[in-house]
């Protein structure tokens, strides 16, 4: 037994002691945070509520030190806030929108993000802000065709997805039409092997959670582009023809799942 010990005004540590302390304190300093940095700010001086504004997501702490930018308006950040305030309501006391033509507006917007971010992280409506412009245009680009412009806005969506993982409520699922849209665009653009990883990644949460609507589609495109590739597919043909319940023709293509998501 350690009977090591050091002592500090009044109180004495062991050894083992000091060591569980420093490591709790270690544990301390590496749990991420979430910051940001308001990069660029371009106001209308005749429309406040078009002013537009550069938003940095920074994580500190184990995780990616990258960081992840979106442009947002005014507007948008005014709408935002009426959500929070309707679902959140008391919980947010105090914590207000500043005004567009307030001096030193970008740092009251980093302030006011980061008091709302510690209440309100955890809510879909954060996502929600900070994805559904690039995902609207996405869905718009994957109608018309141009799948790399698509995958260009896809991109960003599923960076944002990777930024608010730690603190996102049932996070695993937020990303998986995302990734099955990409991987949809991945196999237009005959790339099957960017198709068959980011499908990859689309599958463990999709079983986890039980996304049945994505299970049956997401298999077959990855029995196809597997076989395609010459990798062993065997096992997937099996859950896929449990997933389709002996009804195949019944079965959506991955493609009309993913149109049908992104046509809002």
């Amino acid at each position: 037994m350690d009977t090591t010990k050091q002592c500090r005004g009044d109180s004495c540590l062991t050894t083992r002691e000091l060591q569980q302390q420093f490591r709790k304190m270690k544990r301390s300093e590496m749990h991420p945070k979430l910051l940001f940095h308001v990069s660029d700010v371009q106001q209308d001086q005749e429309n406040a509520c078009c002013t537009h504004v550069e938003v940095a997501l920074l994580t500190t702490g184990t995780f990616s030190p990258h960081h992840v930018t979106v442009r947002r308006s005014y507007a948008h950040f005014s709408c935002f806030h009426r959500q929070l305030k309707t679902e959140f309501g008391e919980e947010l006391e105090g914590v207000e929108l500043p005004g567009p033509r307030l001096c030193g507006w970008g740092r009251e917007l980093q302030d006011y993000l980061s008091c709302a971010f510690v209440v309100c992280g955890h809510s879909p409506l954060f996502v929600r802000f900070l994805t559904e412009q690039e995902r609207a245009l996405a869905g718009v680009l994957i109608r018309a065709g141009r799948y790399a412009d698509a995958l260009e806005q896809l991109d960003a969506v599923l960076a944002v997805h990777d930024k608010l993982l730690p603190w996102q409520r049932q996070s695993g699922t937020r990303a998986v039409p995302t990734l099955a849209a990409m991987a949809v665009c991945h196999c237009d653009l005959g790339r099957p092997r960017e198709a068959l990883a980011t499908a990859q990644r689309a599958l463990p949460p999709v079983r986890r959670y039980g996304m049945r609507r994505y299970r049956a589609p997401l298999l077959r495109l990855l029995v196809e582009v597997g076989h395609s590739l010459g990798r062993p597919v065997a096992r997937l043909q099996e859950e896929l023809t449990v997933a389709e319940d002996g009804r195949p023709a019944s079965s959506p293509s991955l493609k009309e799942v993913v149109l049908a998501d992104f046509a809002d």
